[in-house]
């Protein structure tokens, strides 16, 4: 909405005095996500306009899946898998729907689209059944077309053979469950889109864990800490582990499996998450959906990418830390008028949040410093608009 100056001021003068600075995790010891993929917190499309999810006929969500292309989408092979779990379903698959532009499962977004399926692609050696397969979680990938193209922006690809160290800082995201009961079954799914930051986790440590189950074709990611529970969860299979970059996201893995014997099924902290590798399985994507884009990612220089998070007039505002940068400037400009620009110093803080009037619209960016000044690095630039 286009906003007058006065205006403008007040609801910024509103913003500033009456907005909280998220504390810092490292100086606070009493820290703790109470938010509730497993203690997520809230995501939106507007922010990943590639995510999107995979509803049944029924309209039931099932799993997530990533657009990487006008009219490709990419997803999990055991997404299609039969009732028995030993072979996969095209049939059956072929009913369902990919919704994009949804941050809920019911109600759908005003503006969100239904792609009808064209058709489903599983990986040559994907072999699911676990009495006559070596691995029945290894090339664990699908591309689904569109009967029809669509506008949205695509999420792009870890180029082939590309690898990102241990401890870099990614993120999840889905519609999948989000606690487990005493009877160590998964349950709540969420109804809206939730994320969650996570590390790589060297394959080294994962094949600790997963003994002879982890191939090259695989990444592994788990909590930020020892502690840290957050993880992907059933419903969430064949969403995306991206990382920030150049203000926007690269997609380096694909939610596969997870969980021990001796664990509970999702979040525990000794059991990271396991994705299928992107890098590894570019051929596949690449000789399929040939309009995807796939990019190197320099992770000594990793980019910074900002979300926003509305809830009624509430109002979260979250970046990933930038390396070397010891504060981040806030950028705010009205919206779609973008007539002023205003900015502030919200020192080391990787979030904000507030309650704003309804009717507040205004797009919002950080760029990060050091001691040396502004860094040459800027977020994505996002947009909210508070709405009853």
């Amino acid at each position: 909405m286009n906003l007058s100056k006065t205006l403008l001021g007040t609801l910024l003068l509103q913003f500033l005095v009456g907005a909280t600075f998220a504390k810092d995790p490292s100086t606070d010891s009493s820290y703790t996500d109470s938010s509730e993929v497993i203690n997520g917190t809230a995501g939106s499309t507007s922010d990943y306009p590639w995510m999107v999810f995979l509803a049944d006929e029924f309209g039931e969500q099932y799993c997530g899946a990533s657009l990487i292309s006008p009219t490709w989408v990419l997803t999990a092979a055991h997404c299609f898998l039969n009732e028995a779990g030993n072979a996969v379903d095209i049939e059956t698959g072929a009913r369902s729907n990919v919704i994009l532009g949804s941050d809920t499962v019911s109600p759908l977004a005003s503006n969100a689209i239904t792609g009808a399926i064209g058709q489903i692609i599983v990986h040559p050696s994907y072999q699911p059944d676990p009495d006559t397969s070596a691995n029945k979680d290894d090339f664990d990938v699908a591309l689904v077309e569109l009967t029809a193209s669509v506008t949205l922006t695509p999420v792009s690809l870890l180029a082939a053979g590309a690898s990102l160290p241990a401890d870099t800082e990614v993120k999840v995201m889905g519609w999948g469950t989000t606690a487990v009961n005493a009877d160590n079954e998964s349950i709540e799914p969420a109804n809206s889109l939730l994320q969650a930051a996570q590390k790589i986790v060297a394959s080294d440590s994962c094949l600790e864990i997963y003994v002879s189950g982890i191939t090259g074709n695989m990444v592994c990611a788990g909590g930020l800490d020892a502690s840290d529970t957050t993880d992907t969860c059933q419903g969430d299979s064949g969403g995306p582990l991206v990382v920030a970059h150049n203000g926007g996201f690269v997609q380096l893995g694909i939610s596969s499996f997870g969980g021990t014997d001796t664990g509970p099924v999702c979040g525990d902290p000794a059991a990271p998450g396991v994705y299928a590798n992107v890098a590894a399985l570019a051929a596949f994507i690449a000789e399929h959906a040939t309009d995807a884009t796939f990019v190197n990612v320099d992770a000594a220089t990793p980019g910074i990418a900002l979300a926003v998070a509305t809830s009624g007039t509430q109002l979260t505002i979250s970046w990933n830390a930038y390396e070397g940068a010891t504060g981040y400037i806030f950028y705010y400009a009205p919206y779609p008028a973008l007539d002023t620009v205003g900015s502030l110093d919200v020192g080391a803080n990787l979030s904000i949040s507030g309650e704003l009037p309804v009717g507040s619209a205004f797009y919002v960016a950080v760029q990060p410093y050091n001691a040396e000044g502004n860094i040459n690095v800027f977020s994505n630039v996002a947009n909210f608009t508070i709405s009853e």
